[in-house]
């Protein structure tokens, strides 16, 4: 990760190129010259919140901050770069203080931990390692006494473990579709806990006369383009393609929903990606087909509309009350004879909401007459309550 944010001439030195004892650093003359053993100090370089050590040097241009050269941090008034994308040449253990002590560097700190928590994040890290995961106690019970002086145990190292070895499944995925004769895409767009339009890919190829289904890449479609239309998408898929090295004249299907910025048929994205390989041929996702084709056929059933109509009117009923959810709640535990635990993490696993029936989720209308069904008691006596 660190050696991506600069240029391969440029040396890195940090607490995770470095040792104290064998990096070949040799400190300048002079008074105000960086002093090596910054990067090994607890107290003045490692933040506890992101579990980093974040101080970084190259010699002859001077200090950076990780995840503000990551993150491309400036100050908020002055607009200032450094310790982000120019180097920060006070070399004061009173300018690293100060720094820390800065909202630029609290601003850093934050933008990280929003990535953390974004759910295609954690589902790309998850997804680059997922496959190790089962092998990983064979090979620490075989190799448990080179495992003895093994200190990278922070979330940096950690998530930098599992990505590298995610990165090499990855490159078997890719070597095999390759291999295949033809090979299909699922795609589909959404949007993460931070509002980002995500482009999300799945490879379909077969192998050794089974169908394969892979998980291939996400990618943040606002990153390089001002919105998410078609040549974007397409733009992004065939980036994709030619940076794992896969073959376009290979790539035979594509399924996706139903938009028009998919199965247009002059500008489509189906379209685009036809006009490089004729032989393209275009699916509509079942599942999106079922869920439209659900919702149409509801408007034609007026027992459907009366069901619809009902489950609306009692989610609202009990969702537009604190007091009449709490009674509800409260009702949902009375029947199953629990005290109301004090933790509230448990409450929520104890008692539970209904579900809103709408056309927008897929099958929605189903959970929530499920709902219904599981607690059609404690719904009853809820409404028949005399406060009510």
């Amino acid at each position: 990760m660190i050696n991506d944010l600069f240029s391969a001439d440029e040396v890195v030195h940090s607490f995770y190129h470095c040792t104290e004892t064998t990096c070949n650093y040799q400190k300048e003359k002079g008074k105000k010259k960086f002093d090596h053993t910054w990067i090994f100090r607890r107290d003045l370089t490692y933040d506890a919140t992101t579990g980093l050590w974040w101080l970084l040097f190259i010699k002859e241009k001077g200090m950076y901050y990780l995840l503000c050269r990551l993150h491309q941090a400036k100050g908020k008034h002055n607009k200032s770069a450094s310790y982000g994308m120019e180097p920060a040449v006070r070399f004061q253990t009173s300018a690293l203080v100060e720094h820390c002590s800065g909202q630029k560097h609290q601003d850093s700190i934050a933008a990280e931990m929003l990535k953390r928590t974004s759910i295609f994040q954690e589902k790309l890290d998850e997804r680059s390692a997922w496959h190790c995961l089962p092998k990983l106690p064979l090979h620490v019970e075989d190799d448990a006494d080179k495992l003895e002086h093994f200190q990278h145990e922070s979330l940096w190292s950690v998530r930098g473990i599992l990505t590298t070895m995610g990165r090499v499944i990855k490159e078997k995925i890719t070597k095999a579709a390759n291999e295949a004769k033809c090979y299909g895409l699922m795609v589909d767009n959404v949007t993460d806990i931070q509002v980002k339009e995500q482009n999300i890919i799945f490879i379909r190829y077969v192998e050794n006369a089974n169908v394969q289904i892979r998980f291939l890449a996400v990618k943040d479609l606002m990153e390089d383009a001002a919105s998410p239309n078609a040549k974007t998408i397409t733009d992004s898929i065939k980036e994709k393609l030619a940076k794992d090295d896969l073959d376009i004249q290979k790539f035979l299907s594509l399924a996706s929903y139903g938009a028009s910025v998919m199965v247009g048929k002059n500008d489509g994205i189906a379209a685009l990606l036809k006009r490089e390989n004729p032989r393209l041929v275009n699916v509509h996702c079942i599942c999106h087909r079922l869920a439209l084709a659900c919702g149409d056929s509801n408007n034609e059933v007026e027992y459907m509309l009366t069901i619809e109509c009902l489950l609306v009117q009692l989610y609202k009923w009990l969702e537009n009350s604190c007091v009449k959810m709490a009674a509800y709640l409260k009702m949902q535990l009375r029947l199953r004879d629990m005290q109301l635990p004090t933790d509230k993490l448990k409450r929520h696993k104890i008692g539970h909401k209904l579900q809103r029936a709408c056309r927008k989720r897929w099958l929605s209308t189903d959970k929530a007459v499920l709902g219904v069904w599981q607690d059609y008691t404690a719904i009853l006596l809820t409404l028949g309550a005399d406060e009510f």
